[in-house]
């Protein structure tokens, strides 16, 4: 055999739709938590709508679906949340990471977001300037991507370090993180074309990685 066998089937694209269906539903509380034995942590801050006014929807499905894969821990919005928890200090949202840390001692958080569709990159990797995560881990992460036909790729386009950031939490905590921000068209689930098979094949690298990278 000269090549991997795919590990991602149409039934798991499925359940991504059910999950992004469900992130519309009004919730009675703002964030959950699902635990797994992976000492990684995927976060989705942006994966209901904000305060400011947008959402980063494919986030919330694809974290909850590597976590069914890999068993990776995920810490994701829902509902309505009160602020954005990517720009403000102290909130719920953050200090519930913060207890994830010290409880599971992750050796990586990833925090997932969705850039828009004119971004002139599949992925950026936001390290505040490389000092929140070590190239190497970059380069395990954006070969398992490649693999998968993504290919241009991009590093602190968006670095993560304008605001109390989770990827600054993490670094304040000593924790290896970055913010991964992944074209729009690389996560779009309410079509059934080329952008699914898309989301495919971005879940497969990712779930390469967590599983064989980490």
């Amino acid at each position: 055999m000269i090549h991997p066998r795919a590990a991602i089937h149409p039934g798991h694209i499925h359940l991504a739709k059910h999950f992004l269906k469900a992130s519309y539903k009004e919730k009675d509380h703002w964030f959950k938590v699902k635990t797994g034995a992976l000492p990684v942590i995927l976060v989705a801050s942006h994966a209901a709508e904000t305060d400011r006014g947008f959402a980063d929807r494919g986030t919330g499905p694809l974290a909850r679906l590597l976590h069914k894969l890999t068993g990776a821990t995920i810490l994701y919005t829902c509902g309505s949340p009160p602020c954005d928890p990517n720009r403000s200090k102290n909130n719920a949202f953050q200090k519930k990471l913060s207890e994830l840390i010290d409880e599971i001692e992750p050796k990586l958080v990833i925090d997932l977001h969705q850039a828009h569709h004119y971004r002139p990159f599949d992925v950026d990797f936001g390290t505040q300037y490389g000092r929140t995560c070590p190239a190497s881990i970059l380069r395990k992460v954006t070969k398992s991507l490649q693999r998968e036909g993504l290919s241009n790729f991009s590093q602190d386009y968006f670095p993560a370090i304008k605001h109390p950031t989770i990827t600054q939490l993490c670094y304040e905590k000593r924790v290896c993180a970055f913010q991964l921000e992944i074209n729009a068209n690389w996560l779009t689930l309410d079509r059934d074309d080329i952008y699914t098979q898309r989301f495919a094949q971005l879940t497969q690298g990712l779930v390469n990685y967590l599983s064989h990278g980490t």
